[in-house]
């Protein structure tokens, strides 16, 4: 790791390296501490990846609440930001919060997309996660996403976990 941080050029690399390195060594904490510590260092063009960096330790960590606040706190300034809202949408799934999954979902709809897919598919497992608490719309509209996602990867079905507790 040394002799990588002599040669890499670049001080956003280095730390993204280096935080990773932490991570993968199970030291959560020190690689959120160290992130936050050189990214006061960095322009802010570059802070993004750091906080991007960030989650996704406190992903590693299953620290789910601290990872939810940070896309919360990121999301202020880039509130179209898709692949934020998709990760917001999956870990606020993680821990319950569907509020906040429908929420994240209801403006990611709201932007456009080349590909809805991955939208359909975050709705689905929200509907199916809180299956007891949907309206029969929702329940009727689960399984029209669900018969959508089926015709368009037909593959899928069979090996369909979530789609059999519907089913059943």
């Amino acid at each position: 790791l040394l002799q990588y941080e002599s040669l890499e050029k670049s001080q956003q690399k280095r730390i993204l390296t280096r935080s990773s390195f932490l991570a993968r060594s199970r030291k959560f904490e020190e690689a959120d501490k160290y992130l936050v510590l050189s990214q006061k260092d960095l322009p802010e063009t570059e802070r993004l990846q750091i906080d991007l960096q960030r989650i996704r330790v406190f992903a590693t960590a299953a620290q789910w609440k601290p990872a939810l606040t940070l896309i919360e706190k990121l999301l202020t300034s880039t509130p179209e930001d898709q692949k934020l809202l998709a990760t917001g949408i999956e870990i606020a799934l993680r821990l319950n919060d569907f509020d906040k999954a429908k929420r994240f979902e209801l403006t990611l709809s709201k932007l456009e997309l080349e590909d809805t897919f991955q939208l359909r598919t975050l709705r689905i497992r929200r509907l199916l996660a809180s299956y007891d608490q949907t309206s029969l719309d929702e329940q009727s509209d689960l399984t029209r996403q669900i018969d959508s996602v089926r015709s368009e990867r037909p593959r899928w079905y069979p090996g369909d976990r979530k789609s059999t507790r519907l089913n059943s």
